[in-house]
């Protein structure tokens, strides 16, 4: 599962849409689990694949999407 892939490959290697892309559910579970490591923890960095129009519809979509993402947690 990745937060930052917009595309994963099924089990016959088709890409699909990820339904865990900028999930925040999975960043909230993720959050919990590293939660003991937080004292220990300077930064977490998210890199993220080119997102085309094909992919996200504008700069300010994702924007958008990169705020709900990060207000959950």
């Amino acid at each position: 599962m990745s937060l930052t892939h917009f595309y994963a490959r099924s089990t016959g290697g088709v890409l699909k849409p990820n339904p865990f892309f900028l999930s925040a559910g999975l960043w909230s579970a993720f959050l919990e689990r590293l939660a003991p490591l937080l004292p220990l923890t300077a930064l977490l960095i998210f890199q993220f694949e080119y997102l085309n129009k094909h992919k996200m519809a504008s700069p300010a979509a994702f924007i958008e999407c990169l705020r709900r993402l990060l207000g959950a947690a």
